[in-house]
């Protein structure tokens, strides 16, 4: 539309969504594989004559967001075969490993930070939510699950885009939309090579330099778990709880439970 000479502008405000997530971190990752299979074609378009500045950087973020995923187990490969070389280790500064360490965590958990304040600072945006207590409470539970769940995506992804490479190509199947829940067979199938690339991980590591395991831990953890973290995630007793308690919940959740609850309050009215 830009090229045609049209004004186009993106409007920063947020409206309502009713769109859920897949039911399990196996749809969701399948999910992610296509949508990356579909990021990957804009490498088309960025030729195209004619495209303004902003749009060619759009293409290029686009596309980015998805190669972020390889370069993050690309910086985790070269970290871990470091533990081999000890000189390394010893000529570089503890600080300057805890700053990178910090700075990668800021860029990294900012954004989520930043929406989470902008909630937090208004009245009926808080209120929208169940409150400041529960939107903190929330939030933290959020950041835990997603520290888990990320670097088992970002695996399957990068197994993807290698595959991609190799001129292997995916079928583009209708979404799951609903499951009761996610067997340990399947999740076992779809994320055994998270597993076993966890496991040798950790015990590479633990065997050349303990002490990074701390640092390491979150994606040593997620990846070594993938599986039981995949499972356990879809046991009905859990989404009933956090649906129950409105942990994850966001207004359109809370505009939906309010109605049922006042069709409900009126049905017993009238019987």
């Amino acid at each position: 539309m830009r090229r045609a000479g049209y004004e186009t502008r993106v409007l920063a405000e947020e409206s309502d969504s009713h769109e859920e997530n897949p039911p399990s971190l196996a749809d969701f990752i399948r999910r992610e594989l296509r949508w990356c299979n579909g990021n990957m074609q804009y490498v088309r378009l960025l030729g195209l004559k004619g495209l303004a500045p902003v749009s060619r950087v759009q293409l290029y973020l686009a596309i980015q967001m998805y190669l972020a995923a390889p370069a993050w187990m690309l910086f985790v490969a070269l970290g871990a075969s470091l533990a081999a070389m000890p000189a390394q280790y010893e000529g570089a500064p503890v600080w300057v490993g805890l700053t990178l360490f910090a700075v990668i965590l800021t860029l990294n958990l900012m954004p989520k930070f930043m929406g989470l304040a902008q909630v937090l600072s208004n009245d009926s945006h808080a209120a929208a939510y169940g409150g400041r207590k529960r939107v903190i409470i929330s939030g933290i539970a959020e950041t835990l699950v997603s520290m888990l769940m990320a670097p088992i995506v970002a695996f399957g992804l990068t197994r993807f885009l290698i595959g991609l490479m190799l001129n292997k190509r995916i079928g583009w199947d209708a979404q799951q939309r609903s499951r009761a829940r996610l067997e340990w067979g399947e999740a076992a199938r779809v994320l055994w090579p998270q597993t076993l690339a966890g496991i040798a991980l950790t015990i590479w590591i633990a065997a050349l330099v303990p002490w990074a395991l701390v640092f390491g831990a979150p994606m040593l953890i997620a990846l070594s778990l993938a599986i039981p973290i995949a499972v356990i995630t879809t046991v009905p007793w859990v989404s009933n709880w956090s649906i129950s308690s409105g942990l994850f919940d966001i207004p359109e959740d809370r505009l939906d439970t309010e109605y049922e609850e006042t069709h409900a309050a009126l049905e017993a009215d009238i019987a």
